[in-house]
């Protein structure tokens, strides 16, 4: 009888210091969780804080750049495209789409107009409203990047030899300076040996340049040979007022793709006002626009938009 005693005291002073350990672990758990929350909704409320802390600054000091002006268009209608590989018919197909996409901009600004003044969007109200500046401009510019990747990385991998160029010029200047107060102190060992030096600069100087023109010739021949049509990869669309940015931008629902799948109507699509049985209506294609870089990262941008996209 005693020993069945014992045994259920043994059981249950182990079986309740079991469970304690356990109510613990699932206690320290859940404070575990919540702490890790609470670091968490910390980190997205300070994130948010700072955003809102530098906007109110940059608009306490007037601090504004050319993206505040500017949006980034990713898509064009079918029929704007480069169609050929000869650069003069590159450069005029990119400011044919230059003036198209600048015709359609102001297309979309007057309508965002016609709504808030009752239909109305004459130059008169378009000032009045600030969607126009006072030069009568809509759009200021429209810049097209085409897909020329390849091209600017050449330029890039010559960028060196032409820095050592420049370097060997100065080199040579120096040298005749110091070559000139040589023959100044009439001192014929220094002018003798500034001359030799002189002399290799040159010739160093001029095999950079041949090994240059080597790669230039070899270039332009693969590029003859490939004949490769390049393609438009984005726009960059800078308004004359930041009213009108704003206001395309909130028309395009924020560049968002949810907006761009399910509430872009036919009438805000490129060719969505032509006819429908028109030959342009079947070019109709979403426009696809967002927040422009900075100006430093928009050659950034051209260069290395592939890697991105395949990212």
């Amino acid at each position: 009888m005693s020993f069945t005693r014992s045994n259920c005291v043994y059981f249950l002073f182990f079986f309740f210091l079991f469970f304690s350990y356990l109510i613990l672990a699932w206690l320290y758990s859940i404070l575990d969780c919540a702490a890790i929350s609470l670091f968490f909704v910390s980190y997205l409320w300070l994130r948010k804080s700072e955003k809102e802390e530098s906007a109110h600054f940059n608009d306490l000091a007037g601090i504004s750049s050319v993206s505040d002006y500017t949006l980034l268009v990713r898509s064009f209608p079918p029929d704007i495209h480069i169609k050929g590989s000869d650069p003069a018919d590159i450069v005029k197909e990119e400011r044919h789409a230059e003036a198209w996409l600048l015709q359609f901009f102001e297309d979309q600004v007057r309508n965002e107009c016609q709504k808030m003044h009752d239909g109305k969007c004459d130059d008169a109200t378009m000032i009045e409203s600030q969607l126009m500046d006072e030069s009568k401009q809509v759009i200021h510019r429209v810049i097209v990047a085409s897909d020329q990747g390849k091209a600017i990385q050449f330029q890039k991998s010559m960028a060196p030899k032409r820095r050592q160029v420049d370097a060997i010029n100065w080199r040579i200047r120096e040298l005749k300076a110091d070559r000139a107060l040589a023959k100044a102190e009439l001192d014929d060992r220094d002018c003798i040996y500034i001359d030799r030096q002189i002399e290799k600069q040159i010739k160093k100087q001029q095999r950079i340049r041949l090994w240059m023109s080597k790669k230039q010739k070899e270039y332009r021949k693969k590029q003859i040979s490939y004949r490769r049509v390049p393609k438009m990869v984005a726009a960059f669309v800078t308004f004359s007022t930041d009213l009108g940015r704003k206001v395309v931008l909130h028309r395009y629902g924020n560049g968002s793709r949810c907006h761009r799948y399910c509430c872009q109507v036919p009438s805000k699509r490129y060719h969505g006002t032509a006819k429908i049985d028109s030959k342009e209506r079947k070019n109709m294609r979403r426009v696809n626009i967002g927040l422009a870089p900075e100006p430093s990262t928009m050659l950034w941008y051209v260069i290395y938009h592939q890697k991105v996209k395949k990212s």
